[in-house]
């Protein structure tokens, strides 16, 4: 890791999935307390307990993924919200869940780049700050990148993405507060990439290397 101090950094982190999971576990405790209290209407209730639901989900699907990959989770120091999870995690859905269904946010900056580049390949890149990956992914497609080495701080979304690029499928809970019926409160997205892992035998850019 390009880092002064790289097991600090990732103490760091570990204790931040920490924090993940006692606040998912308090939320969860929380919301389903309010469900079922004394005189509260059916449907509100209803929606708060499918809330308590989705939150668990959520942090579940992603603590499935990080724990093995940050070594477990530290206890964590201090109270507040979990970096990562709550800043940046839209950047996972907009990727390689949204445009399935034709939400494309990446487009125009991809346009953009192909039009500075024109025909040119890229040969060998590398990408800082990559997040997510869906951005340095599709510019390595595009413009027939020989090797892309994607880099960011943030292991939220590189190691989900690192999984996404290889060819996997993953499962990740969006949830929202927004919505009133509680059939509606969170959606089950099924991340992946756009129908060409670069690990996968046979496809037409396996031989090309994104790391």
């Amino acid at each position: 890791m390009l880092l002064p101090d790289p097991e600090q950094h990732v103490a760091l982190w570990r204790r931040q999935l920490g924090l993940l999971l006692e606040r998912g576990r308090h939320t969860h405790a929380v919301l389903m307390e309010a469900a079922q209290e004394q005189g509260r209407a059916e449907a509100t209730g209803a929606r708060l307990s499918a809330l308590a639901r989705a939150a668990k989900t959520q942090v579940d699907d992603l603590a499935s993924i990080l724990e093995p990959a940050l070594g477990g989770a530290l206890p964590a120091k201090g109270d507040g919200l979990p970096r990562g999870v709550v800043e940046y995690i839209g950047y996972l859905y907009r990727d390689w869940g949204w445009p399935a269904l034709g939400y494309s946010e990446n487009e125009p900056a991809l346009a953009e780049l192909g039009r500075l580049l024109g025909a040119r390949e890229l040969g060998r890149m590398l990408a800082f700050g990559a997040g997510a990956c869906g951005l340095a992914y599709e510019l390595h497609l595009r413009h027939r990148a020989s090797e892309t080495v994607a880099l960011d701080i943030d292991p939220y979304l590189l190691v989900i993405g690192e999984h996404v690029v290889r060819g996997e499928r993953v499962p990740l809970t969006e949830t929202s507060l927004k919505w009133i019926d509680g059939r509606e409160v969170c959606r089950q997205w099924g991340l992946e990439a756009s129908g060409h892992g670069l690990s996968s035998p046979g496809k037409s850019l396996a031989h090309r290397k994104f790391s």
